[in-house]
């Protein structure tokens, strides 16, 4: 059966969330939640992956550092983990029969680990028609700015299979599709402590912090089970925390854009310490109660911004 080469960058695939493209046409995602998406018909597809394709930190909890989700409805889903090498080729999938060749599928692969630099080649197909861009259609599209909690990061105590896709905006954003409401997330998310330098008084203590994260960045999400020392730590004191600023700066964003559609909500208000791994970053459960306390604002805000078109 021959086959030809569709170059990554290809006009017929979709992209969501931060892709660059090399001089070479490969597209290079280092930032968890990039994802690609196209329809396609035939016998056959694999994907090709790059020389820079690479696993930062293959002890971040074991989360793999793809997910291709292959559909022909939303109850006909088949979902596959994938690791790569550099330069490796994997298929994706292979028709049973001349019939499942013949129908069409919507395919959306997602770089869920955070810790991982994915490059994307190509993709093998009976010919380069049997790839189409998905047809376009009104939906919202958010742009998510967060943190190791948004990533799904794992500390390897309690495994979080699909990165990012188990986290709160994905489940969140599966959830309201399959109520029938369009919406697509550009995620731009990193573990914080990876981004904070430790202080010299940390260094000086070798107290093995990583980054300075505990000492001298952190605010915790969760003040309703942080220590408190004779009546608050300096974590916890509401006048430290960032929670306390937020309302203010809603009501502020909304008086300077009128027209935008901005909404506060405080999805950690029901965390409990045993839904988290550490005391910070959640489980499977405990981004269901982000998922409990964030669903019904983000509902609302799709509604209304597809109202208005």
């Amino acid at each position: 059966m021959s086959t030809v080469l569709l170059p990554a960058s290809s006009p017929s695939i979709e992209r969501s969330g931060r892709w660059h493209t090399s001089k070479t046409g490969s597209l290079i995602a280092s930032w968890c939640g990039a994802s690609l998406k196209f329809l396609h018909t035939g016998q056959s597809l694999s994907i090709k992956v790059g020389p820079l394709t690479e696993r930062k930190d293959r002890f971040n909890g074991g989360t793999p550092m793809l997910a291709c989700v292959i559909s022909q409805s939303s109850k006909d889903e088949e979902v596959m983990l994938l690791d790569f090498e550099p330069s490796q080729t994997l298929e994706l999938f292979v028709a049973k029969t001349e019939e499942d060749a013949s129908k069409q599928r919507v395919v959306e692969l997602t770089l869920i680990d955070w810790a991982s630099i994915l490059e994307i080649e190509a993709f093998i197909c009976p010919s380069a028609d049997s790839v189409q861009r998905p047809p376009h259609y009104d939906y919202v599209r958010s742009l998510h700015i967060g943190d190791s909690i948004s990533c799904g990061l794992s500390d390897g105590s309690t495994p979080i299979a699909r990165g990012c896709l188990d986290a709160f905006p994905f489940v969140t954003r599966d959830a309201l599709r399959k109520e029938g409401l369009k919406m697509e997330i550009d995620m731009v998310a990193f573990p914080g402590a990876s981004l904070t330098d430790p202080t010299q008084e940390e260094i000086d203590a070798e107290m093995n912090i990583p980054k300075g994260l505990e000492k001298g960045f952190l605010h915790h999400p969760f003040p309703n089970f942080t220590e408190e020392e004779d009546g608050a730590s300096a974590e916890s004191s509401p006048e430290s925390s960032l929670g306390v600023h937020v309302p203010s700066f809603v009501d502020n964003l909304r008086t300077a854009f009128p027209q935008v559609v901005i909404s506060g909500c405080d999805i950690g208000k029901g965390m409990k310490e045993e839904s988290t791994m550490d005391g910070l970053h959640p489980t499977i459960d405990g981004q269901a109660i982000l998922v409990a306390s964030w669903l019904d604002e983000a509902r609302k805000i799709v509604k209304s911004i597809s109202d208005m078109h």
